[in-house]
């Protein structure tokens, strides 16, 4: 999904400022990230919205550490005058972003020119630069620019165990910072790694080009009435290599990927419900679920709590799935 930059706040550091804060729910997820912002999150295993964020501020540049328990999908924009570089030190099994496949090893390239939307269906720890680009050399930010989207391996594990000494030195001691040393020290590591290698473009199969396509459609227009079938003939492929391409890109078959994302509608509309008269019934078939046991299962297994329950309670919740996460073509 795209979004106006102009709408994004600029990078904002504060000095010798950091936060150490284990989440459980989307909203403590959202405020510990701190100059980020996550939008249409969808949660796709039960208690994937929870982790640990770990957030350091040098004089222009922002550590952070990201540990997600995983299946999630969601929307992730930084500050438009900034550039990030992300190292992936743990990926259990599927992470895609925007793109790329990633692997446990790689460092990946990125900007705030759009937001990059991240499906992982496991646990994944990272780490985080984010850099003002006004801050750095022009050289560096010319070849950075060159290098968006593209990965190279985190040899030796030089940039991660950087990046953990860093947050080491400027958490556990009350002494006088260098930030200039650490931030030379930091971008340093990430010169000499892109100079001793070729950033590489992740190599998707047709099958997975076509996966990445219907995943917008679905996510796009979720009340559409869809089948495998459907949508192999739609692409011209066979419904096995869509099959495959799903689970090769996001660990998840096309129906159970699109029955997550409208379990996580059915969820929000619960929550959110201001009709007086508004029933689990109403807003299940609103989103294509007809066998309300079937339905029952899959929304008690994903949430934790049968709809009921969520109805009953009908909190108004401060994320939003909205208008720009899916497009509605029609009212069920």
């Amino acid at each position: 999904m795209n979004y106006e930059t102009d709408k994004v706040k600029p990078l904002v550091l504060q000095a010798g400022f950091f936060i150490d804060n284990h989440y459980k729910n989307y909203n403590s997820m959202q405020d510990s990230a701190r100059n980020w912002e996550y939008r249409c999150t969808y949660q796709l295993i039960p208690s994937a919205v929870s982790g640990h964020h770990q957030i350091l501020h040098l004089e222009n540049i922002q550590v952070a550490y990201s540990k997600r328990e995983g299946g999630i999908m969601q929307d992730i924009q930084m500050p438009s005058d900034a550039i990030a570089m992300a190292v992936i030190e743990e990926c259990i099994d599927k992470a895609c972003f925007y793109r790329t496949k990633l692997k446990t090893g790689n460092i990946i390239f990125f900007d705030g020119s759009v937001a990059n939307n991240l499906i992982t269906n496991n646990m994944m720890q990272f780490r985080i630069l984010t850099v003002k680009k006004s801050s750095m050399d022009k050289v560096l930010v010319s070849k950075l620019l060159k290098v968006l989207n593209h990965t190279i391996q985190d040899t030796d594990w030089l940039l991660s165990n950087t990046l953990k000494d860093t947050w080491n030195e400027f958490t556990s001691s009350n002494g006088e910072k260098d930030f200039k040393k650490a931030q030379e020290r930091i971008i340093n590591v990430i010169s000499k790694l892109l100079s001793e290698q070729t950033p590489l473009v992740s190599k998707l199969t047709k099958g997975e080009e076509i996966a990445l396509v219907i995943r917008k459609q679905l996510y796009d227009h979720m009340d559409m009435k869809v089948t495998v079938n459907s949508l192999a003939k739609q692409h011209n492929v066979s419904e096995k290599t869509l099959q495959n391409s799903f689970k090769s890109l996001f660990g998840f078959t096309p129906n159970h990927f699109l029955r997550q994302l409208k379990l996580n509608l059915v969820h929000y509309d619960l929550k959110n419900a201001t009709v007086k008269d508004m029933t689990v019934l109403k807003i299940a078939t609103k989103w294509g679920f007809f066998h309300m046991g079937h339905f029952s299962n899959y929304y008690t297994k994903l949430f934790g709590e049968n709809p009921s329950k969520t109805l009953s309670r009908n909190t108004v919740e401060d994320r939003k799935i909205s208008d720009s996460c899916v497009t509605r073509q029609e009212e069920l």
